[in-house]
């Protein structure tokens, strides 16, 4: 297990520590100049042009030929790929002192953890994932000539939890954000927040305003639950919305797991699914990440380091993914395989064997150097936690 610890000491310090987190972009459509691509930070705008410009020319991760007649099997345990390495030496490497957190548990000898072995396999439902988009509108929009250009648009990932179109996402995606006034002096106030599906999961969602104000493809939702700013803690804690379709038409929905589960080790066994974006003026496809399951932790300011796991507080399962474990970038029953952990993945559902066990949170996207080389990680808010703090809300998913 000695490659296991690795990653869990790599996955404590870079996703505890605030290293880097999001999971939504956001679009600002400026008067003058390129238009400027914003990541959320844990629901936190900070963004430049430079940040955009860099985002921009990053290097894409060469797909290999998908006229290939199936997929190639991948490497079941992300161990192989470090080299190994003792504790003292990734600290010196980090260079930074390693987290009192970093011991291993057996989360099969705790009595309130399900253990996955007892889980029976079911089918992923594709047609409860949706994109969620929220749009913020200058005072000149009703009157301009060109509506787009007064727009901004925050975009990210959700679930139908209910025949009635209740959807889940994660609540720094709607939450209302101050984007202040620019030179022309224009102010962007909350307008709505829409959703949308595609017809075959394989058609693309396009966001740009361009095309998209006003598409038939884009249905508007109310946001009939957020935690308050103690419950949310920046994000650290519940970071999730209730959204419900103005109206609902009928759609597939998946309830939550109500408790906790140990998932295998070293193994491939957690699936994000969702609408990820490099760039509003690119369409969103429909993705899936795939993922090894580290540790049940929690971020700093959740208030969950002096609680046991039997309470609600904001317990995340960490998951990691090795680029190179990616041999097969066509389409597969749940999506196409992300080349990154990416933002507008914030909100979306996280399955395993079928069973929705959580929303994504938080993300690192790899490093190109050094220890976290080729390595993305999610943050997943827990069902079982998601499923407590909303049922003393009155809710039942």
């Amino acid at each position: 297990m000695r490659g296991f610890n690795i990653l869990f000491v790599i996955v404590v310090i870079a996703l505890l520590s605030g290293v880097a987190v999001g999971g939504v972009y956001v679009y600002k459509n400026m008067e003058s100049g390129p238009a400027v691509v914003q990541e959320i930070f844990g629901g936190i705008a900070s963004s430049t042009s430079e940040t955009a410009e860099e985002e921009a020319t990053s290097t894409p991760v060469e797909a290999p030929n998908t006229e290939e007649s199936a997929p190639k099997a991948a490497p079941k345990k992300i161990s192989e790929l470090s080299e190994p390495k003792n504790t003292n030496e990734l600290a010196k490497e980090l260079n930074t002192e390693l987290p009192q957190a970093s011991i291993e548990v057996d989360y099969d000898t705790l009595p309130y953890v399900v253990s996955s072995a007892k889980l029976s396999e079911r089918e992923i439902d594709i047609h409860t994932a949706v994109l969620v988009r929220c749009l913020y509108a200058t005072q000149f929009y009703s009157q301009s000539s060109q509506p787009e250009d007064e727009l901004i648009i925050v975009v990210g990932s959700g679930v139908f939890v209910s025949s009635e179109g209740h959807i889940l996402t994660a609540a720094h995606v709607v939450r209302k954000q101050d984007f202040g006034i620019d030179q022309a002096g224009r102010i962007w106030t909350f307008d709505k927040c829409q959703i949308a599906r595609t017809k075959d999961f394989r058609t693309s969602i396009n966001s740009n305003p361009k095309v998209s104000v006003g598409s038939a493809d884009f249905e508007d939702v109310e946001i009939i639950f957020e935690p308050s700013d103690t419950e949310y803690q920046d994000s650290n804690r519940f970071d999730v919305a209730v959204l419900k379709l103005k109206n609902p038409t009928g759609n597939d929905y998946v309830s939550l797991y109500p408790q906790l589960i140990s998932f295998p080790k070293d193994m491939y066994s957690l699936i994000v699914i969702g609408y990820p974006g490099k760039d509003i003026h690119l369409p969103q496809n429909f993705e899936r990440f795939d993922g090894v399951f580290l540790e049940i932790g929690s971020r700093e300011g959740s208030g969950c380091s002096n609680v046991s796991y039997t309470q609600a507080c904001g317990w995340r399962y960490s998951i990691a993914r090795a680029i190179e474990d990616i041999t097969w970038f066509g389409w597969t029953e749940a999506g196409t395989p992300s080349t990154s952990a990416r933002p507008g993945f914030s909100g979306a559902p996280a399955f395993h064997k079928g069973y929705l066990v959580g929303l994504a949170t938080h993300g690192k996207e790899r490093d190109t150097t050094g220890v976290l080389m080729g390595i993305d990680f999610f943050s997943i808010l827990t069902s079982r936690d998601i499923s407590q703090f909303l049922s003393e809300k009155g809710f039942s998913f």
